[in-house]
């Protein structure tokens, strides 16, 4: 064989060599299992948890001081109901409008009609309806108003259809399975959303809840991990929705309040139905934006630091070029027996504790406990040199008892599982102030790894930036969560850099401490709002210890338009007050706080 041969032999054993690396490196990335690590198990002895604790949360009580409300009345619905389900809405209404301020009158003095699952309608109240919109009233309305006449006969057309601008074939029934519970959830920065966390979802009983096809929503129907449910058009499923109808305004909901279950979902249903009702009757909306200097959703990448603790070197090398911040959950008898790794963390990160000997919290008596809690606290600050006020209960369980132990010791946020009710911080009252709870709405890298089984990076990657997205929309709070003996290991990641990859690539998310957030969260809940008597002016009032910057107010007219004002700093007991147009002027100190 001549030299010529030789090398053109090797040179193509060296190609298919190449070759055959390149294809294995891919089924590796792509298709190999990862090393992982198995997770710590409860104690044998533990209790089996009983599930999340269902905490309260601070919500504004609606006030339609002001308000001329009337409740239309069709008897002959009765015949489409269940027995006593017609006279249970109305009455409903009655008394929730009564209880929230609102003064009840004729129809023909209201600022605002409310037909509560008015599927029959008759001439005189259409009229009246139309002539009550002509001259720029209101109508809130609930189920498939007008789809009969007054006899309870159908017709071929449906009165909201007409009145929202859609067609008739885009109100359709809620899916749902057999006995399974309808959820909703609320979109961040809108009309009906305002003063609530972004995002959070309601449960109701499954009642002939209806589906407002149109990209044109504020409420869209989902399942209880919060994935948007369709009856036909993705995403476009609304639960609720507004129209401009000539000079006057309607909201339609595709359920009705009387079907929502449990306090959590009242409270935030009536704070909606507040919203609903102010914007129809010709109020302007004001709202303070969730976020800092106009950012539309916030993210904190959050390492809980346990099994394989070095291993968070790996991360803390993989992140390095993308200069994120973040916040490190440390186990505190793992980071006193690994000095140089707990180094690198508080160099890099915002240090909160994961306790210190990692048990599950609620498998502990209430002593051990606390004395769990207070050894935790402890040795994070003598490790990190200053305050460590975030925690996060090991395998996300916690009672009310964790929660109050923490404030006591002066810790102000948690990071917890808060059954996804929320895409926003929630602030929970526990003596003598409040804590900030930062829940996780997001998959983490267990629930990828454990729950999902998902082997392919590439798959893994596109879940947790499709969910960076998702946060955007709801105007929420992405928090993700990964473990040093999980997503911090050397083959795994490349997906953590393909996330920091897209928040770095996404200027309109704040990524931040998750101090930060709690921080910013706090300060931005001691604004209070309270509206003027004409209903088109607000005055905005710090009642907090510090002052509250980088805020912005959000301003919805009746006639459909929006501005969003940039608010100055308002000092601690000073207000500030804002006007239809946006305009903002400061009011005297003096007496303010009060």
């Amino acid at each position: 064989m001549t030299s010529s041969r030789v090398r053109r032999a090797l040179l193509a054993i060296s190609v298919a060599g190449l070759a055959l690396i390149g294809g294995l490196g891919y089924v590796f990335w792509r298709v190999l299992p990862p090393v992982i690590p198995a997770v710590a198990a409860t104690p044998m002895h533990a209790r089996p948890f009983k599930g999340v604790p269902v905490l309260p949360s601070v919500l504004p009580r609606p006030s339609l001081a002001g308000v001329r409300a009337a409740v239309l009345v069709e008897p002959e619905n009765i015949r489409l109901t269940g027995p006593g389900e017609y006279d249970a809405a109305t009455a409903h209404w009655r008394t929730w409008l009564r209880d929230a301020g609102a003064q009840l009158v004729a129809a023909d003095t209201a600022d605002v009609l409310v037909a509560p699952q008015a599927q029959c309608l008759g001439p005189i109240q259409r009229r009246l309806i139309a002539k009550h919109l002509a001259r720029g009233g209101g109508l809130i309305t609930t189920g498939p108003v007008g789809a009969y006449d007054g006899l309870c006969k159908p017709l071929p057309d449906t009165l909201i259809s007409s009145l929202l601008g859609i067609k008739d074939s885009d109100i359709r029934a809620a899916p749902r399975r057999q006995n399974d519970a309808h959820y909703a959830v609320v979109l961040g920065e809108t009309v009906l959303g305002a003063h609530l966390p972004p995002g959070p979802r309601l449960e109701f009983n499954p009642n002939y809840q209806i589906v407002f096809r149109t990209p044109t929503r504020e409420m869209l129907y989902c399942d209880y991990e919060r994935n948007p449910m369709n009856a036909g058009m993705p995403y476009f499923d609304a639960a609720a929705m507004r129209a401009l109808v000539g000079p006057g305004r309607v909201v339609a909901f595709g359920f009705s309040p009387v079907d929502l279950v449990g306090d959590w979902s009242q409270s935030v249903g009536h704070v909606i139905l507040g919203n609903a009702v102010r914007w129809a009757s010709g109020r302007t909306m004001f709202q303070v934006a969730p976020w800092p200097n106009g950012h539309k959703a916030a993210a904190v990448l959050s390492q809980d630091v346990e099994g394989d603790y070095k291993n968070a070197r790996i991360a803390l090398d993989a992140l390095e070029p993308y200069g994120l911040p973040g916040t490190a959950f440390i186990v505190g008898k793992l980071a006193e027996g690994d000095p140089e790794t707990t180094r690198r963390l508080i160099e890099k990160m915002e240090i909160g504790t994961h306790t210190y000997n990692h048990e599950p919290l609620d498998t502990l008596p209430p002593k051990l406990q606390t004395a769990e809690l207070v050894t935790s606290k402890h040795v994070a600050e003598q490790l990190a040199g200053k305050p460590v006020t975030g925690f996060r209960p090991p395998e996300e369980r916690f009672t009310t008892r964790t929660l109050q132990d923490w404030a006591d010791l002066g810790g102000t946020y948690v990071f917890v599982n808060n059954n996804m009710r929320s895409a926003g911080p929630e602030i929970i009252p526990v003596l003598p102030d409040s804590l900030v709870m930062l829940g996780r709405i997001s998959e983490d890298d267990f629930e990828l790894l454990e729950r999902d089984k998902l082997r392919d990076r590439k798959k893994m990657s596109e879940r947790i930036v499709s969910q960076v997205s998702e946060s955007v929309a709801y105007r929420g709070l992405y928090m993700f969560s990964y473990h040093s003996h999980m997503f911090s290991q050397k083959e795994l990641v490349p997906v953590l850099q393909s996330l920091a990859e897209k928040l770095k690539k996404t200027p309109e998310v704040w990524t931040t401490t998750a101090g930060q957030v709690a921080e910013w969260w706090r300060s931005r809940s001691y604004v209070v709002i309270k509206y003027g008597a004409d209903g088109r002016t607000v005055t905005l009032t710090n009642r907090g210890p510090r002052p509250f910057a980088e805020g912005q107010l959000i301003v919805d007219g009746v006639n459909g338009e929006r501005s969003i004002v940039p608010l100055p700093v308002i000092q601690p007991g000073a207000s500030v007050r804002a006007d239809a147009s946006g305009r903002i002027t400061a009011e005297p100190l003096v007496g303010q706080a009060n």
